[in-house]
């Protein structure tokens, strides 16, 4: 599916609207989240942003890289997203070490996370989410419109 949408677009202006439905699911689900209709929904949303984000940035960079230097940038570009996909799970672990709740379970005392940790897990997606599409708005306008199709 992606592919035929940049086929038709160019690789840049579908590279802004998948930020900004990646966008448009992290919002939602920091706003909405209660019941498991609502986080599946935004899930689906965050999840088709993200599967054309992933097809269209590779699209971008190798477009934009000069040809002798395609396979460094790749294996750069490859240890940034590795590397995001450490860090994701250690702040949202730090969020959910740092802002606790007291239960209890039968005789025994509990700790879980609070509510503020998921809040800020899901603010931290939105703040990325943000600078991300910040990134394209950029790229936009510093690439070439004879370098990629717009």
């Amino acid at each position: 599916m992606v592919s035929k949408i940049i086929s038709k677009f160019g690789n840049l202006k579908p590279f802004i609207v998948a930020n900004s439905i990646s966008l448009i699911g992290f919002a939602g689900i920091f706003v909405s989240h209660s019941d498991e209709f609502q986080v599946g929904l935004n899930l689906t949303i965050i999840a088709t942003g993200l599967a054309m984000i992933n097809t269209i940035a590779m699209n971008v960079i190798l477009l934009i890289t000069p040809k002798n230097f395609g396979g460094v940038v790749v294996g750069v570009v490859q240890v940034f997203i590795f590397t995001g996909m450490a860090l994701s799970p250690i702040i949202s672990g730090l969020y959910m070490q740092n802002y606790q709740t007291q239960s209890m379970d039968g005789l025994e005392d509990i700790s879980l996370p609070s509510s503020e940790a998921y809040q800020l897990i899901f603010l931290t997606a939105v703040f990325a989410s943000c600078i991300s599409l910040a990134m394209a708005i950029v790229i936009i306008k510093k690439v070439p419109s004879q370098v990629i199709k717009i």
